[in-house]
């Protein structure tokens, strides 16, 4: 039977625009994309752009913390009309059939290559399990873990995930459970109004245990929009039907905004490359929409060269970007890496080579090249004038040989002095301070490390007289 708040997310659209506006929202479903969208079109819908700057809250469920999260539930809005606290991957419905299903869904990242989503997941299964360090696992929680899978692949990913968040000193993600003390919170009834009227919460997950008392509590009180619930009693057939058609209208939506359009057999050839994950798909498609630029209808030969590139082609195109000062193809590769399960900490020490790099590169043409050195020669050029009488001179030890970047072929050398050109020295070493800085809080803060990262992009590609005291909220 289907529940009686689940009125889907146009109908409860609709009733926002009517003024219908609900204290509780709980969006959930298996594909995490969707959940967070349309909690965004909820939040977009019950908060005007203006007061959207200070009457929303957004939390992100590692760093949720129930007894702050009440507390605002319940004061009134000050300054804007509404307000609006939304928890993003919320852990709050958590029980231990949801974790084992989170276990599962971790193994599968592990599987597909994507590390940070696969930790994440295994840091709030042992969260779960009240472990407060990974180093201190006994045999029998690790058991516990592997309850369902003491096959070779379970302990193979058991392994790599205690091996990885030893290596990147990373602990469990805490849990509590708070969902009874949220649910009379927001009860109404004859000894509880419930939270203000001008306050709503939006709860979104992958992870619901229906048997909860607080699930309970929102059917009666609020709206609960089940994206899983589509899914329920068809056959396989279907199900892949269905999937298909939504990717291929959220990629319609996608390419209307880019003025793009499919050639024949794209969209089949994409759907095959990346399966049915909304995340992946779409962000496949903006690689490949941003890659062809001015040309608008995008061919299977476009998919089939690329989409499913390597990390190594992603790394050194980050690192060529931030030669350049292009920050959109520097954030875009970032993402297409961070996708491919990239760890953030290896991402921050590619930034921080290819600063070190430039730097070398700049000293290189001030101490040893001085007049040689014109930015306008073709690699030709600079092979026979530069390039390989300066190898004959350290050959000879005429010259230090402490420049390490003489280890680059002819043509990425080049490339290398030339886009040193683009900072000034002072820059480079100032970037790398903003990298020890950046590692620092990695390791002591609870912001999201993308976003970190999002931010020393951002200051080393800005333009040279803009790079200066440019301050993002948080950081």
């Amino acid at each position: 039977m289907e529940l009686k708040s689940n009125i889907g997310l146009n109908k409860a659209l609709e009733d926002i625009k009517n003024e219908k506006i609900s204290s509780v929202y709980l969006v959930c479903g298996d594909e995490n994309f969707l959940v967070k969208e349309a909690g965004q079109k909820l939040i977009e819908a019950i908060l005007s752009e203006k007061d959207r700057v200070i009457g929303l809250e957004t939390i992100n469920g590692d760093e949720e913390d129930w007894i702050k999260i009440i507390q605002s539930l319940n004061t009134y809005p000050m300054f804007s009309k509404r307000k609006v606290i939304a928890v993003r991957d919320t852990k709050i419905f958590y029980s231990k059939f949801v974790v084992e299903k989170i276990i599962e869904k971790s193994m599968e990242r592990f599987e597909k290559k994507d590390m940070n989503e696969a930790i994440r997941l295994f840091r709030i299964a042992v969260g779960f399990l009240k472990i407060k360090e990974i180093g201190e696992m006994s045999d029998k929680i690790k058991n516990e873990l592997l309850v369902d899978d003491q096959s070779q692949r379970g302990r193979k990913w058991l392994n790599e995930m205690i091996e990885n968040c030893l290596a990147q000193d990373i602990q469990p993600i805490p849990y509590e459970d708070n969902s009874d003390r949220l649910s009379k919170v927001i009860k109404v009834d004859v000894s509880n109004k419930g939270i203000p009227q001008k306050n709503t919460l939006i709860l979104m997950t992958e992870g619901v245990d229906k048997r909860k008392k607080l699930y309970k509590t929102i059917n009666e009180v609020g709206v609960i929009i089940d994206f899983s619930i589509q899914r329920y009693k068809r056959d396989s057939a279907d199900i892949e039907r269905e999937e298909k058609q939504i990717l291929l209208q959220k990629a319609t939506d996608l390419l209307k905004q880019n003025n793009k359009i499919f050639g024949k057999g794209a969209f089949d050839a994409l759907v095959n490359k990346t399966g049915y994950s909304m995340g992946n798909f779409l962000n496949e498609l903006r690689k490949v929409i941003l890659s062809i630029r001015d040309r608008q209808k995008i061919e299977v030969k476009d998919i089939e060269e690329l989409v499913g590139r390597t990390k190594e082609d992603s790394r050194f195109d980050l690192q060529d970007a931030i030669g350049k000062r292009d920050l959109e193809m520097a954030t875009f590769y970032l993402s297409e890496l961070l996708g491919q399960g990239e760890f953030h900490l290896v991402l921050l020490l590619d930034v921080a080579k290819e600063i070190w790099r430039l730097i070398m590169a700049k000293e290189f043409i001030e101490k040893e090249l001085k007049d040689k050195w014109n930015p306008q020669m073709d690699v030709e050029a600079f092979k026979r004038y530069v390039y390989f009488p300066m190898k004959k001179r350290e050959s000879q030890q005429e010259i230090r040989s402490g420049y390490t970047i003489f280890s680059l072929p002819p043509n990425v050398l080049l490339k290398l002095l030339k886009d040193s050109g683009n900072f000034t020295k002072d820059e480079l070493y100032y970037f790398i301070k903003l990298i020890a800085e950046t590692d620092f809080k990695f390791k002591t803060t609870g912001l999201p490390p993308v976003h970190l990262l999002e931010k020393v992009l951002f200051d080393i590609c800005l333009e040279k007289e803009n790079n200066r005291g440019v301050q993002v909220a948080g950081y």
